[in-house]
């Protein structure tokens, strides 16, 4: 359950408990009096007591209702996530995957240490070559190839950080479960902040960086650029302008957590 509940349940308690304790009750009416008899001729005469005014009784403030959400288990809980996640604008193609929650965890655990889960986001990579560029009889990244990402991060920043963040705190030990299926017992905050450091870290570089061919693939010629992770090194081909977008994201992401 996300801590937003608890402490909003624990807050309307408090509320109900003084509601009860301090409600203005009804005053009761006194006793009626005896009758006073008098010696005759006089005739018997009972005094009516006064009337008493009883304070109205204010109507009870509406009590807002928290919802509890009950966790499906780990193996269960595909169709949980679609229905917890179809309002936060992910993309189709990850929800249509199974096996949600190791999915995820599989990323985090990946993200955390500057790895590329390359198997679980196979289907969401970009189409076409990795475009580069001679010039001078040098080679260099093509900043052709960098709109190959854009849909990418418009898909990103349609998705709200703070629906995402509930989002993540709702399932926390679904993930933790699953971490802990592949032998990972650190905390779930602590990888997710440094999969955040992981990316918030990688340059921006206006210049188009110069490649050198190594065997079937490319490598960054500069050794500071070559020396990052394999996961800022793919963020790198995303360009200067969609990098300052996902940073950018990222900030409201980070502040979110921050508050939930």
């Amino acid at each position: 359950m996300h801590p937003g509940f608890l402490i909003g349940g624990a807050a309307l308690a408090i509320v109900l408990i003084l509601v009860v304790q301090f409600w203005p009750q009804p005053e009761q009416e006194p006793p009626a009096r005896e009758p006073v008899v008098t010696a005759p001729p006089d005739p018997i005469v009972e005094e009516q007591p006064e009337p008493v005014p009883v304070p109205p009784v204010e109507e009870p403030v509406g009590v807002v209702t928290v919802p509890v959400v009950t966790l499906a288990a780990l193996n269960e809980s595909d169709a949980f996530v679609r229905e917890r996640i179809a309002g936060l604008g992910l993309p189709g193609l990850w929800t249509q995957r199974d096996e949600l929650i190791r999915r995820l965890a599989v990323v985090v655990d990946n993200a955390a240490r500057g790895e590329l889960p390359r198997r679980q986001l196979a289907f969401m990579a970009p189409s076409g070559v990795f475009p580069v560029r001679e010039r001078g009889g040098r080679v260099y990244l093509d900043p052709a190839g960098y709109e190959r990402f854009d849909g990418y991060l418009d898909t990103l920043e349609g998705v709200d950080p703070v629906l995402l963040s509930d989002f993540l705190a709702l399932v926390d030990s679904l993930v933790v479960e699953a971490l802990g299926e592949l032998g990972n017992r650190r905390g779930v905050v602590e990888q997710v902040s440094d999969a955040l450091l992981e990316l918030e870290s990688v340059p921006v570089l206006w210049v188009p960086p110069e490649l050198v061919p190594v065997e079937a693939v490319y490598q960054y010629a500069d050794p500071q650029l070559e020396s990052l992770s394999l996961l800022q090194k793919q963020v790198l081909r995303m360009g200067p302008r969609n990098v300052n977008r996902l940073k950018a994201w990222l900030g409201r992401l980070k502040a979110a957590l921050r508050s939930s």
